[in-house]
């Protein structure tokens, strides 16, 4: 009987061992950070908060990484706007977002295996709106490591018109970008996995509108952004709407002039020239989109001027 007892009281401990220790094994991966940027913009160039991961991921096992990295994020987020490794140029992934307790996770299957002792550069960039309708508005960043970091740096962009703007904790420093931001800076060493750190930010705007104009985002030119909701902001856009309604002007008149030049053409050829014309509007999107991404890139400070022309010149000669 008592060597009956025993056995159980051994089979239990083992049980509860398993159940302590497995969840930390799981959690527990061979990537590190060297370094790691986290960019808060709250009311950029949407009402809402736009967030970006950048830094790169070092393989600390001895045998080649083939799997997931993972990133944290707010509860809630449901898709982001690009996830890509920068090792050379951008190369957008596929990747998945699943919903946790407390937070969420994004992850992405790496394009190919980081060897053992290599590096992976990245980043990842999403959009959360965490406000309400007042003109005080306030929300809480929790960053959550999923993995340790040698060195990460936080960074908060204050939006245009904001009135006693805070942060807590005080970050370190505090510059004016080429674009007119107040941008705000704290940088941390040695944060463990699952270390988090809470960013409170605070100000009251009466604006809800982006303090860029998107137009900015895709558009040639980048040195005067605008402020959402002022008059440079109302003239900008008048402009850019009269320029697209003469050039929609512009198309049509052409289309109707080629349509009746081209009137005795066969319906055949015509379906032809229709898919070729469907096709080429979305190389056309695809390729605006890839623009959107390298422009946000140059506006964020993440890359050169000249990078920005070489990787846009690429994309235009790959069309």
């Amino acid at each position: 009987m008592v060597a009956r007892k025993s056995t159980w009281t051994l089979i239990v401990i083992l049980a509860l061992t398993f159940v302590l220790v497995a969840p930390s094994t799981a959690l527990a991966q061979p990537l590190k950070a060297n370094d790691l940027f986290v960019s808060i913009w709250p009311e950029y160039d949407e009402p809402g908060v736009l967030v970006i991961y950048s830094g790169e991921v070092r393989n600390t096992s001895a045998e080649p990484f083939e799997g997931r990295i993972v990133l944290n994020i707010p509860k809630g987020v449901a898709r982001a706007e690009m996830v890509c490794e920068t090792e050379q140029g951008m190369l957008c992934l596929p990747f998945e977002i699943k919903q946790m307790e407390n937070y969420a996770q994004l992850s992405w299957i790496v394009s190919k295996p980081i060897q053992s002792g290599g590096v992976l550069p990245f980043m990842a960039e999403f959009y959360y709106n965490p406000f309400g309708g007042d003109k005080n508005k306030s929300f809480t960043y929790e960053f959550i490591p999923s993995f340790d970091i040698d060195r990460i740096i936080f960074e908060v962009k204050e939006p245009f018109n904001a009135v006693d703007f805070k942060i807590e904790p005080a970050f370190d420093s505090v510059r004016e970008d080429n674009f007119g931001f107040s941008t705000y800076r704290q940088t941390l060493f040695n944060l463990a996995q699952g270390e988090s750190r809470a960013i409170f930010i605070s100000y009251t705007r009466e604006s809800n509108e982006p303090s860029i104009d998107r137009a900015l985002v895709t558009g040639p030119g980048v040195n005067q952004p605008n402020l959402g909701g002022g008059q440079q902001s109302m003239n900008s856009t008048t402009g850019i709407l009269l320029v697209a309604f003469l050039g929609l002007m512009g198309f049509f008149l052409f289309y109707a002039i080629n349509s009746a030049n081209h009137g005795n053409k066969s319906d055949a050829k015509e379906t032809g020239k229709g898919k070729k014309k469907v096709n080429s509007v979305r190389d056309s999107k695809s390729s605006e989109d890839e623009k959107k991404k390298l422009r946000r890139l140059l506006l964020g400070g993440k890359i050169s001027e000249e990078t920005y022309k070489e990787l846009v010149a690429e994309l235009e000669n790959s069309r």
